[in-house]
């Protein structure tokens, strides 16, 4: 019997205190809507954020509570604490809001708020006083928005923008829907029970049916949404957004994008393209490897490059500046790549040259080659060409793809301050594209192909005329020494494409697929007009050979077989075996020999000795017959 009576005790005061509580909500709102009508709404806002929520403000917020958790200075105890001060507001003032809400802000036709009173206690009487708080003392002021280090900086204003997001949402929660408060399904018999001043537990008829049906309103989405559109559209949030010193942030961001790219571009002047200047993880390493890089520069740029829409970095509002540092960065490496490419970037550390390496006019010298010091032009080096080009349509390609959408979807998420439209986020993602699309498509499609048509072509093709200076010494082999005829081809013509059919090999695969064969058709191009140039220079000096010869009467042709052909008829058949050991050579490098016009001028220098060919072959026929 003691334990029910006890229950029952505690139950009637419960009760008796919720029925108090309520009372006081109806007189509140009252005098709230007394407050409105006057037109002294303001008033009231002012009233209550002064009354009720500046000292639990006070009592909340300090610089020991901000830096709680980590070093001074870090404000890593700023979300918890406008979390834990948002609880507060909700738990203590969050039946004065609703009902405030409720009753005097909104009524919705079709999902359309029409606002009837310019008192707004979630705005003018929580948001204001929080801001003002925040601003008005200075030290908290500068450890919050002036913090002077990029990262607490952004911190600081991801903490503030995701609790002025959520505030209203915060405020004015179901729970604190002022319907539940006011009447209790489970006990409507007892709403006459309310306390009296003067000790009476019974109430009027009128009294109960204004408390029980004049004020019951009920929070919805709908509230929640105007009460958060209001908060986003008053005077104090703009100035909330002013204080942020946000340029001077993306400037601390940028420098230190542009500072890391440096360090990476010195590392691979002073090491060369394989220089190891990679700083991001392990897993971003192999990651990008799998995507195709190669060179540790070129993912050092991309890391930076996405490092820059990170979720710990990136800010909305500076969107705009974001996608202009980005494509800045792109461009940084752009114009080394082109820098080199034009000659004007020597890559190597040369050492300190002694006196007797001084010339005369005590200028040092750069010594190449096998020595100790090796400066060299990257762009004289074909593999150092190719690599380039593979990584630049490597990155090329992951920012048209992957990047692309990291940094859309980054743009177009959801903020509190910012409603992006379907249409919106179409436009938004368009816009993103056509910027990268045009950056990479006018400029690392140049390079491209630069270092393949240009660079490549060039240097394989000085490599793979050397050996024609050989072409000079057939007259030699044969004017007065009485060798036999030609059977095989000459040796230097296996090695004159040799260069490209190693190059081939090794990086043919990483040319660009819009590039095709043409570099090779190029090479070979190039390769066989020079050819056919040397093998008509070296017929007409032969005939003039034969002119004088004619003249002297000295020409002694032997007798008989083979033996009886002359020297330049010799030097004939030897250059008809040589083009077309050659034009195999051609075939086998994927080039097909009717698009080279330097070959077709060579089969017809030499297709005169076509004769002497088969005359050899027959003598060789019969020679083996004769032996069997």
């Amino acid at each position: 019997m003691a334990g029910v009576n006890v229950n029952d005790g505690k139950e009637k005061a419960r009760k008796k205190d919720k029925k108090r509580r309520q009372k006081i909500l109806s007189s509140l709102g009252q005098c709230l809507r007394g407050m409105a009508v006057l037109g002294r709404g303001r008033d009231a806002e002012d009233t209550f954020a002064r009354v009720a929520i500046m000292p639990l403000i006070r009592s909340k917020l300090s610089l020991g509570k901000i830096d709680e958790g980590g070093p001074r200075g870090r404000c890593v105890g700023l979300p918890s604490l406008l979390d834990a001060l948002c609880i507060d507001i909700a738990a203590t003032y969050g039946d004065a809001l609703a009902l405030s809400e409720c009753t005097l802000m909104c009524t919705f036709d079709d999902n359309t708020p029409t606002q009837h009173s310019d008192l707004d206690l979630v705005t003018g009487g929580v948001w204001v006083p929080i801001f003002t708080a925040l601003t008005v003392n200075t030290p908290i002021k500068m450890a919050i928005f002036s913090p002077g280090i990029a990262s607490i900086l952004q911190a600081n204003y991801v903490a503030l923008n995701n609790f002025l997001t959520n505030l209203s949402s915060s405020l004015l929660q179901p729970s604190h829907s002022a319907k539940d408060t006011i009447v209790d399904d489970a006990d409507t018999d007892t709403l006459d029970k309310y306390d009296q001043d003067d000790g009476s537990d019974e109430l009027d008829d009128c009294s109960d049916f204004f408390y029980a049906h004049l004020f019951q309103p009920e929070i919805t989405p709908a509230n929640v949404l105007a009460a958060q559109r209001r908060i986003n559209a008053h005077p104090t949030t703009a100035d909330f957004l002013k204080k942020w010193n946000l340029p001077i942030y993306y400037q601390l961001r940028f420098g230190e994008s542009c500072s890391r790219l440096n360090v990476a571009i010195s590392r691979v002047r002073h090491d060369g393209w394989t220089a190891a200047c990679f700083t991001g993880t392990q897993e971003s390493e192999e990651a990008m490897r799998e995507s195709g890089f190669e060179l540790p520069v070129f993912m050092e740029l991309y890391e930076i490059m996405q490092r820059m829409w990170d979720a710990d970095v990136f800010l909305r509002p500076l969107s705009h500046r974001f996608m202009r540092g980005t494509l800045q960065l792109f461009g940084r490496m752009v114009a080394f790549v082109s820098e080199g490419l034009q000659g004007k970037v020597e890559f190597g550390a040369p050492r300190e040259t002694s006196e007797k390496e001084k010339g005369t006019n005590g200028q040092h010298h750069t010594t190449r080659g096998n020595g100790a010091v090796s400066v060299y032009r990257w762009s004289e080096r074909p593999e150092d060409a190719a690599a380039v080009a593979w990584d630049l349509m490597v990155l090329t390609s992951c920012l048209t793809d992957s990047f692309l959408e990291k940094v859309t979807d980054t743009v177009v998420s959801p903020d509190g301050f910012v409603e992006n439209t379907a249409d919106e986020t179409d436009e938004i993602r368009s816009i993103v594209r056509e910027a990268i699309s045009e950056t990479c498509d006018d400029d690392a499609a140049t390079l491209i192909a630069k270092c393949w048509s240009d660079i490549i072509v060039r240097i394989l093709t000085e490599e793979c005329t050397t050996p024609l200076a050989a072409v000079k010494g057939v007259a030699a082999t044969y004017r007065m020494t009485n060798r036999p005829p030609p059977t095989q081809p000459s040796p230097f013509v296996v090695t004159i494409l040799r260069p490209l059919l190693e190059f081939d090999r090794m990086f043919g695969g990483r040319c660009p697929p819009q590039l095709g064969e043409g570099w090779k058709i190029a090479v070979v191009q190039t390769v066989s007009d020079r050819y056919s140039a040397s093998v008509e220079e070296l017929m007409a000096t032969v005939r003039q050979m034969e002119e004088a010869l004619k003249k002297r009467k000295v020409r002694n042709r032997p007798v008989g077989g083979q033996s009886s052909m002359a020297d330049g008829e010799k030097v004939r058949l030897q250059l008809l075996l040589d083009y077309k050991e050659f034009s195999a050579v051609v075939e086998s490098a994927g080039v097909d020999r009717d698009q080279v016009e330097g070959l077709k001028r060579l089969k017809e220098l030499v297709k005169d000795a076509e004769g002497l060919l088969v005359q050899i072959q027959q003598g060789t026929n019969s020679a083996g017959g004769a032996r069997s």
